[in-house]
């Protein structure tokens, strides 16, 4: 495999690789040869067709895709390791030239952040009427604070970023439909958004998701913000002692040292005592 010098273009690095035809010629086998398992021609037995008639049937184009998604993995452990690259998103692969053929694979690394100095706004103390609810003056200072992150955030957040964090978005809504067992489309309608309202919203939910969580990170860092092991392990403890028998089961096992998970709510636990220190 050959490539190209990366190029840095804000927080992202864009490498070319070309793959050679060797390579190629492998993967096309492969690709080949296990969709043909599942495919049946006239006078031959489920699999056993000779692989000219399954690329015919398959086409140039999806053995194309094919062979890339079996070669990319290689290509950027490599370019990731040679040239210590951070990506924080799955990168964007493309095909520049087929002959030979090559492809652009685009990097996203953490874009720089600064959060500028705020004040949180006063919380107004009112006493609820009666018949109502008492005010969470807690919940209405942390959803202050984190607003104040968020509009404090300066970033220029690239457009493979904010893509990336709709199409999460996106697969929340969908979860949260199936659970209630209702079509995306019945769902736009009882909510009076047109898909363009939809995506343009999506869009600058997204784009706020963003900035709040890269603010967030930012102070956590700036201050120094840090939970131990030993918190970590304590904080988890007392979670999953809430659990019935098999929830405790799945969760020792979601949960385990080092996985992302485990990281994750160490993340989480940092947010939280970064709010403390503000609220």
């Amino acid at each position: 495999m050959s490539e190209s010098k990366p190029q840095k273009k804000g927080c992202q690095v864009i490498c070319t690789a070309t793959i050679p035809e060797e390579e190629i010629k492998t993967h096309e086998q492969t690709v080949l040869e296990e969709a043909g398992k599942t495919m049946t021609f006239p006078g031959f037995r489920e699999g056993k067709a000779p692989l000219e008639q399954v690329a015919q049937k398959l086409g140039g184009q999806k053995i194309l895709e094919q062979i890339i998604h079996k070669a990319a993995p290689k290509i950027i452990e490599g370019l990731i390791e040679e040239h210590d690259i951070k990506p924080v998103i799955a990168p964007d692969i493309a095909v520049e030239k087929t002959e030979p053929l090559e492809i652009k694979i685009i990097f996203t690394e953490r874009p720089s952040v600064k959060v500028k100095s705020f004040k949180l706004p006063k919380i107004e103390k009112v006493e609820p009427k009666e018949g109502e609810p008492p005010r969470d003056e807690k919940r209405e200072k942390e959803q202050a604070f984190c607003k104040c992150v968020c509009d404090s955030t300066v970033v220029d957040l690239p457009d493979e970023l904010i893509m990336n964090e709709m199409r999460q978005m996106q697969e929340e809504i969908a979860h949260q439909l199936m659970r209630v067992g209702m079509e995306f489309d019945t769902w736009l309608q009882k909510t009076g958004q047109t898909p363009e309202a939809f995506g343009k919203k999506l869009r600058e939910d997204a784009t706020d998701r963003l900035k709040l969580r890269l603010g967030l990170g930012e102070l956590i860092e700036k201050k120094k913000v840090e939970i131990s092991d030993e918190e970590l392990d304590n904080a988890l403890a007392k979670l999953i002692a809430t659990l019935d028998t098999e929830g405790q089961a799945q969760a020792k096992q979601v949960y385990q040292k080092g996985g992302h998970a485990y990281e994750q709510y160490r993340q989480q636990l940092q947010i939280e005592k970064l709010i403390e220190e503000y609220v």
